[in-house]
């Protein structure tokens, strides 16, 4: 038997009740909604996709994984308000940190891998800027002893034949002596050598790229 127009238009007005009910409730759930928390440790992270806004993302390590005394944090895709710099990623520790703090580090394992690369595509622009002092491991100072024509510098790793070893003198080894070249010994060591003995000891700094 065909429904008559009257229970159609019933059926659907009840239907139309249940909705509306549903949704005056769900509109109270949302009223009732907390505001988002700030992420806690073991919190869960979006990744695996394409995000963009307007503004940048911070992370912070803190002592308590509150709002407590930073430590160290994690700027990524922003713009310094101050003067007016965009950056891809920053990274910053707090002088509480300690010593041996880093706020940006690289690392590899493999010879043929690198740790840190920094490019530019222009070929007048700077591929890595920096503003302060910069510490390479790869450095020292040494000693060429008064009537000594040479001093060997051991205890290194990796130097072979593309090795760039840079010299200074920083004291007058006497009249007419000079440097006249450094060369690698082993995978281990160099040595600088004098055109002739010390009349005066001749420390040296001396650094190593490649």
């Amino acid at each position: 038997m065909a429904r008559s127009n009257e229970a159609d238009a019933g059926t659907l007005t009840r239907r139309d009740a249940i909705v509306a009910a549903l949704a005056i409730g769900a509109g109270s759930l949302l009223a009732l909604k907390p505001a988002p928390a700030l992420a806690a440790n073991g919190a869960t992270m979006t990744v695996g996709g394409l995000f963009t806004g307007s503004l940048g993302t911070v992370l912070w390590h803190t002592a308590s994984g509150d709002l407590g005394p930073i430590y160290s944090q994690a700027m990524l895709a922003g713009t310094d308000p101050q003067s007016g710099v965009h950056w891809g990623l920053e990274g910053e520790v707090a002088a509480r940190a300690g010593t041996g703090a880093v706020g940006v580090r690289g690392h590899a394992e493999g010879s043929d891998q690198t740790g840190v690369l920094a490019e530019n595509a222009s070929a007048t622009g700077a591929a890595l800027r920096v503003n302060g002092r910069a510490t390479v491991s790869r450095s020292g100072r040494a000693t060429v002893t008064k009537g000594a024509s040479y001093c060997t510098v051991a205890g290194l790793s990796g130097i072979d034949s593309n090795s760039l070893i840079f010299v200074t003198p920083q004291a007058d080894p006497g009249v007419g002596v000079q440097v006249a070249y450094a060369r690698p010994l082993n995978a281990t060591s160099f040595r600088v050598v004098l055109t002739a003995s010390a009349k005066k000891t001749m420390p040296f700094a001396w650094m190593i790229l490649n």
